[in-house]
């Protein structure tokens, strides 16, 4: 399914002001959930709103009553001029072949849900690929990536292998980190800025200071042009959860000796 099956799903990032959702699109809370080593390895589907024809989402990260937007953004000033870059996924991406797949990966979009790390970490999977077992895992840690900062691809068809997923609006929560996670758009659903962007996945930031940092861009299904921004919530928390990450990115990604091509 996606956005052509449910007409005038979209959302639209106003000026200085909340996400605003139009076309019946479903919120629901979606958990990170974790093995026994405490890594990432499935979506967890979590309580569901009620539905409503359109509706507006907090980006300032000061509404009273989150997820929602209470117009708390028009009285702290918030600022939410978006700074990122307009380019494409695959103007940004780079790519890691393997004999039977290949991967994508655009680091910058990294939103540290950590899925691409279980059996051996994907930059690996990725040269193992031959193997049943290798493949199985590397496509589905792609697919679970949020952000849409890797994409797995199959070299004999040159095209993406993505999960599909209805049209839909997420909230992430991450206990492992003890935090909220970002907003998520999944199934096609239209952002309204200056490129149309189809997508299987994307996510949005719900945070002043990390709407201030950056707003990312991705592809995922559609993608020739495709796109994502993602979060970290404001408190208490945001602070354990800041450590934590700047600890996780100091690990080794990929193996330095491992080569790297930019995509065409």
């Amino acid at each position: 399914m996606d956005s052509e099956h449910t007409p005038g799903a979209q959302v639209r990032i106003s000026r200085n002001g909340p996400y605003l959702v139009a076309g019946q699109l479903p919120l629901r809370k979606q958990t990170i959930g974790t093995n026994s080593e405490g890594e990432s390895v499935e979506w967890v589907a979590g309580a569901a709103y009620p539905d409503q024809a359109q509706y507006a989402l907090c980006r300032c990260g000061h509404s009273r009553h989150k997820p929602f937007c209470d117009g708390t953004h028009a009285q702290v000033g918030f600022d939410g001029t978006e700074t990122a870059s307009r380019r494409s996924y695959l103007e940004q991406a780079r790519r890691i072949p393997g004999p039977a797949m290949s991967l994508t990966d655009v680091e910058a979009l990294c939103a540290s849900a950590r899925f691409c790390d279980p059996h051996g970490k994907v930059w690996l999977q990725v040269r193992e690929s031959q193997a049943p077992a290798a493949r199985a895992h590397f496509v589905r840690q792609c697919g679970y990536c949020p952000s849409g900062r890797l994409v797995a691809w199959d070299n004999a068809t040159g095209q993406p292998v993505e999960p599909q997923y209805a049209p839909s609006v997420v909230l992430i929560q991450d206990p492992a980190m003890a935090c909220s996670g970002p907003i998520g758009l999944r199934g096609g659903v239209h952002w309204s800025v200056p490129t149309v962007l189809h997508t299987r996945c994307a996510t949005a930031w719900r945070c002043a200071a990390a709407v201030r940092r950056r707003t990312n861009r991705f592809a995922t299904a559609a993608i020739s042009a495709q796109a994502s921004a993602t979060s970290a919530e404001c408190g208490p928390q945001a602070a354990a959860r800041s450590q934590q990450v700047r600890a996780y990115k100091k690990m080794p990604a990929r193996p330095e000796s491992m080569r790297v091509f930019k995509v065409l």
